[in-house]
């Protein structure tokens, strides 16, 4: 893997075109700059659990999540279209895009949401993380079918663009982590024909300390590692339980002058302090001027 990424180095390090940008006050740090306000964020497979944690018992507090951290883009993990739907109508300054990964239809999605207010959708498409991209597939040795999503975005107050990608990796599958990876960088390659700045974010179902994450630290900027706050909280709660928790959601860039600001959100909202058996996590990143 490592051989194969080499060639990938100069594509994932673009540099935005000079604009004139008005500065915005960043609402996770206060700063005052030209930035991107970015999430990540695993909402939980809506038919997965019933009771205390079934979807209809939390959406209004993960909406209240949503709308309180006022991201310029997020991508979601495990998104059922009915769950991206109430997302839709409880965030009314959202819009979102994504296919079901078991046919285009059907199946969880990697969704995108964004603020038309902030930013202008160019393009967008999807691809499955397989030895077949094109059509719906399950890849190498993974468990599910696995898709990723992406956007090309026009940010509105200073006309950059940048292509936004999120995914949501096998559980199961190492060698499907692995390659989707990889996979995922060469298909960057070769949508991002004019090398504008990208962000890429997802549940990777892999530790921290892993060699894949590494690999993939050497040709982007883990947003996690280079923030300059403390950032102690593990991204997998497990619903609570602390000896499964873990880093396994993250927020990469390149092209972007730095990340200002990294955090895993573990507040309650609405009174519930678990929403998802994931926190999202949020990144500041300033824009090239």
């Amino acid at each position: 893997m490592c051989r194969k990424t080499i060639a990938l180095f100069l594509i994932l390090f673009p540099v935005f075109a000079l604009a004139q940008v008005r500065e915005t006050e960043c609402p996770f740090c206060g700063t005052a700059s030209p930035m991107l306000k970015v999430m990540s964020f695993n909402i939980r497979n809506g038919r997965a659990d019933v009771g205390e944690n079934a979807w209809d018992n939390r959406k209004l507090s993960l909406a209240e999540c949503i709308n309180i951290q006022d991201a310029d883009v997020a991508g979601l993990q495990e998104v059922h279209d009915f769950q991206l739907k109430d997302i839709l109508t409880l965030c009314p300054e959202y819009s979102g895009i994504g296919k079901g990964r078991d046919d285009g239809e059907k199946g969880e999605q990697t969704s995108i949401i964004w603020k038309p207010s902030t930013l202008e959708l160019l393009e967008w498409g999807c691809f499955w993380l397989s030895e077949t991209p094109s059509v719906p597939s399950c890849g190498w040795d993974a468990k599910y079918p696995r898709i990723a999503t992406w956007a090309f975005f026009r940010h509105k107050s200073s006309g950059n663009v940048f292509l936004f990608m999120n995914t949501h990796l096998d559980h199961r599958g190492q060698l499907a982590r692995q390659e989707g990876l990889y996979l995922i960088l060469s298909e960057i390659e070769k949508i991002n024909v004019l090398r504008y700045p990208v962000v890429l974010t997802g549940d990777f179902n892999i530790p921290d300390v892993s060699k894949s994450i590494d690999t993939l630290s050497e040709l982007m900027t883990d947003a996690r590692e280079c923030s300059p706050e403390g950032n102690p909280v593990k991204s997998f709660n497990a619903w609570g339980d602390s000896s499964r928790a873990a880093d396994i959601d993250y927020i990469f860039f390149s092209g972007f002058k730095s990340c200002i600001y990294f955090k895993t959100i573990d507040s309650s909202y609405l009174g519930r302090k678990y929403i998802s058996d994931h926190y999202p996590v949020c990144a500041c990143l300033s824009i090239q001027e």
